[in-house]
């Protein structure tokens, strides 16, 4: 019974004790929560630390502060240029360094908004001859002039923002090159511009690399050399663009098509009468192949040969392809005086119709002068007078009919076609008949000798036709 309480009492002192044991466990952790507390909770800043932090931070200190405070360059960048530069002093950046970061955003922003300019140029017609597809590379002056404000403005800002030079901060960048050949080539599918364009500075850079050290003076190796970039280019391009596109490239930036928008010049070639003639010179240079250019001489006259033929054909082809009417028109194209009177027209805002007039006046009176020329029943003094009526009636004519600021500008340029007019070929000259007579001999008196005979005088015995 008494063994049952003992146990009883030792069982109750156990659980007191185990109590005892929790409060105090308990008491500790509430304490050190406190405590914790206490340490990190004031937030005021008191003289002393402010002073310390004025004094120094060492660098441990700094990265202590920069990680409590969990900045990123999201806090110092804003849309606002002058807070921006602001928080970039407030941070300590060197303003050698702010000036390198705020000048490069400031161009990169400026060049999108200048791509969004020319974005609006129209695509140039490849089909358009030399002079206009050279134009069509240029902005149209509305265009021009909203470029040229946005350029002021961007040096203006930088003035501001930095109180620097800004001509010579953005001297260090080149124009965007991008942005230039997202334009030239935007024919091409989007996701292929970017391939393209660099594949194409690429060859760009090795071909100034072969003219560099060319120095002006191209010979075969050197020829040879840019022969193989062309085709490697065009093998390249061949990978990534189909054939259709490959093609619409060429159509655009290939040496053929430069040749055949110089051949065209003054023709005014419809789209699919550009693709023809195009077709048959690209045919007519890859028969030529590595022969269409050399300096050695049999070479040079076995190529010339060749190309007087190929051009014979690829003549007759072109003859053949646009019919009667339009060949005509084509060869007219070819007159060197046509094409300066389109010029001409161009230059002094006429109808270029009046470059054909005179194209046909000219024709009339060369068949005139060739008239004059094969008439025999003319004397020679006849025929230098009507051609030089000839001469006078078409300067007359052409004269009135482009005005005298045209007619003026047209002698510098051209025009000599109406001077030979005048000219004949030279007379034959007339075979002039010399007839001698003897010349006695004097006879001197005894003892008085002749004279020596002189370098022209005849000897005695000869007749004059023996000298």
């Amino acid at each position: 019974m008494q063994s049952r309480i003992v146990n009883l009492i030792l069982l109750g002192l156990n659980l007191g004790l185990i109590g005892v044991v929790i409060f105090l466990v308990g008491l500790v952790q509430k304490e050190r929560q406190q405590n914790t507390r206490v340490v990190f909770a004031p937030r005021t800043t008191t003289n002393t630390v402010t002073q310390i932090a004025v004094r120094k931070i060492n660098a441990t200190n700094l990265l202590a502060l920069l990680a409590s405070r969990q900045m990123s360059w999201a806090h110092l960048e804003s849309t606002n240029y002058f807070v921006y530069v602001a928080n970039l002093r407030a941070f300590g950046v060197p303003e050698e360094t702010l000036r390198d970061i705020v000048v490069a955003d400031v161009h990169k922003l400026y060049a999108q908004r200048r791509a969004a300019i020319r974005a609006q140029a129209p695509q140039p017609a490849y089909w358009q001859t030399a002079s206009a597809w050279r134009a069509s590379h240029s902005l149209p002056p509305e265009l021009q002039a909203q470029l040229e404000a946005l350029n002021q403005e961007e040096r203006e800002l930088l003035r501001q923002l930095l109180g620097i030079d800004p001509e010579r901060e953005l001297a260090r960048f080149a124009e965007e090159p991008q942005a230039d050949w997202a334009w030239r080539l935007s024919f091409l599918p989007a996701e292929k511009q970017d391939a393209v364009a660099e594949l194409l500075r690429r060859y760009e850079r090795l071909e100034q690399e072969v003219h560099r050290r060319a120095h002006g003076l191209l010979l075969d190796e050197d020829q040879r050399e840019l022969r193989q970039l062309a085709r490697a280019k065009e093998a390249e391009l061949a990978q990534i663009l189909s054939p259709e596109e490959l093609e619409q490239y060429q159509l655009r930036y290939s040496p053929v098509a430069d040749k055949v928008r110089h051949l065209l010049e003054g023709f005014n070639p419809t789209e699919e009468e550009f693709r023809t003639v195009f077709r048959l010179c690209k045919t007519l240079e890859e028969q030529l192949g590595d022969e269409s250019a050399s300096t050695d001489g049999k070479q040079a006259e076995a190529r010339t040969q060749a190309l007087q033929q190929a051009k014979a054909a690829l003549e007759e082809e072109i003859r053949q392809a646009l019919g009667p009417s339009r060949y005509a028109e084509y060869q007219r194209a070819q007159d060197e005086d046509y094409r300066a009177l389109l010029q001409l027209a161009a230059r002094f805002d006429l109808d270029p119709q009046i470059a054909g007039r005179v194209y046909d006046m000219k024709r009339a009176a060369q068949q005139q002068k060739q008239a004059v020329l094969t008439d025999p029943n003319l004397t020679d003094e006849q025929r230098r007078a009507a051609l030089q009526a000839v001469a006078a009636e078409t300067k007359r004519s052409v004269a009135e009919l482009v005005g005298e600021r045209v007619w003026n500008a047209y002698g510098k340029l051209a025009g000599q076609w109406i001077q030979d007019l005048a000219k004949a070929p030279e007379l034959e000259p007339r075979e002039v008949q010399i007839q001698t007579v003897p010349v006695p001999v004097p006879v001197f008196p005894p003892g008085i000798p002749p004279p020596p005979p002189g370098p022209f005088d005849v000897p005695p015995g000869l007749a004059p036709t023996q000298r």
